[in-house]
């Protein structure tokens, strides 16, 4: 709606050569979709837009009781938009809160503001905007690129109230007594406690369960979907096979039936009422990197399957199948790298989108080469830093991120 008001303001109520100035999330400037529309700045066919000058605003939260990611911006009718554009970026110089009601001379003394500059990050003018020092456009232009490598979305279970469960006890038989976590849904859902075979019952891993360099899966969650067919297991040799898992999901069809994602996805005529969405071949691959989706920096870990069950990474999560250990520690080196996350933060708004997979779209991660130096002595390092991020040697941590950053710079011949 505050793109299309802009749009309409401009061409409704501003005259050839006039000046608009506009609060609006600092989204519009950095998000695919709609984004991209917003950023052609020109009225159809008609009238052109140009962006003057952007103040970021996202880290004074200059709006009482509200999270939302301000910015202004000012621009004029009738002019082509020319890249790069000033973009002034506000913060804090101390913690706390900014008084509402404060005089702009007394906020001048406690901000900041860091003069950078915005231009498409992609070959096409409309593509997410890219905010940096003028410094170091030359050192970011070594790295944006397309990645080789392809980042998936987790498993989807949901109602989680029915897919995420709790192991009670594992049973003589080898079954497991088991309890859903009604509790982290929205979806009003009765707790209970069931028998499960255990096949189905995977190790899951939540975004608030990784940080940088440690998985610390808490939970458990049952998956019932073929990861080929992309469809829940056959009902028919599902209940006959494993009687115990179809009878504790039984209780829950009318609930299973009305989520958002079997409507949208499946047919309700031929597929299992326990179909499930966003689960394929590469969910239970034995070595993924994941990191969180929601977020304002990289964190990412090596999931690596130290036993028989497969950790199943969830919708909160992006992550890349591997096939080979080394070549997944080296991209979590140059993933964790400084000089990496400098770059995602500079054109990936922090929140819901910050490390979507659509992100290696614009980092260029070079293919794993196991003849080179520099590869080799990045999943080294990678090793180390997962076996000291599980001892919580903050202080030898620190030397390792030290050493991969200088590496990661060798990488992209960053003197």
């Amino acid at each position: 709606m505050s793109m299309l008001f802009v749009y309409s303001s401009v061409d409704n109520y501003l005259k050839e050569n006039g000046k608009l100035g506009f609060l609006i999330t600092e989204i519009v400037f950095k998000s695919k979709g709609a984004g991209q529309g917003f950023r052609r700045f020109q009225i159809g066919n008609r009238e052109k837009m140009k962006i003057l000058k952007v103040n970021d605003m996202v880290q004074l939260k200059p709006f009482e009781n509200a999270s939302n990611k301000t910015t202004m911006f000012t621009l004029k009718k009738g002019a082509q938009t020319e890249y790069p554009i000033p973009y002034i970026k506000w913060s804090k110089k101390q913690s706390g809160s900014i008084e509402n009601d404060m005089e702009l001379c007394k906020l001048r003394n406690q901000t900041r503001r860091e003069k950078l500059i915005a231009f498409p990050i992609g070959n096409e003018k409309t593509s997410p905007w890219i905010t940096i020092n003028q410094k170091k456009k030359k050192i970011i232009s070594k790295i944006i690129g397309k990645s080789k490598y392809r980042a998936y979305i987790g498993a989807r279970a949901s109602p989680y109230g029915i897919y995420w469960i709790k192991i009670l006890q594992k049973l003589h038989d080898n079954n497991f007594l088991v309890e859903n976590l009604p509790e982290y849904g929205k979806t009003k859902i009765q707790k209970v406690q069931s028998v499960l075979e255990p096949e189905f019952v995977y190790p899951m891993l939540r975004g608030a369960d990784i940080k940088k360099w440690k998985a610390n899966p808490i939970f458990n969650v049952l998956i019932v979907q073929d990861p080929k067919t992309k469809k829940g297991y056959n009902e028919k040799w599902f209940k006959v096979k494993y009687p115990k898992t179809y009878v504790y999901l039984k209780q829950f069809e009318n609930i299973l039936r009305n989520d958002a994602n079997f409507k949208k996805y499946f047919d309700p005529h031929k597929d299992a009422f326990y179909s499930m969405y966003n689960i394929r071949e590469e969910t239970f691959s034995r070595y993924k990197v994941a990191w969180k989706r929601m977020s304002n920096e990289i964190s990412s870990v090596v999931i690596d399957e130290e036993s028989d069950k497969t950790i199943i990474p969830l919708d909160t999560i992006s992550f890349i199948p591997f096939n080979e250990k080394r070549e997944a520690h080296y991209f979590c080196a140059v993933f964790n790298s400084s000089l990496i996350n400098e770059t995602i933060v500079s054109f990936s708004s922090a929140g819901r989108g910050f490390g979507t997979p659509k992100i290696l779209q614009y980092v260029r991660i070079p293919k794993f080469n196991p003849k080179s130096n520099i590869h080799n002595e990045l999943a080294i390092l990678s090793k180390k830093a997962h076996t000291l991020a599980k001892k919580k040697r903050s202080d030898e941590l620190d030397k390792i991120q030290n050493q991969i950053d200088i590496l990661t710079q060798e990488l992209y011949n960053i003197i």
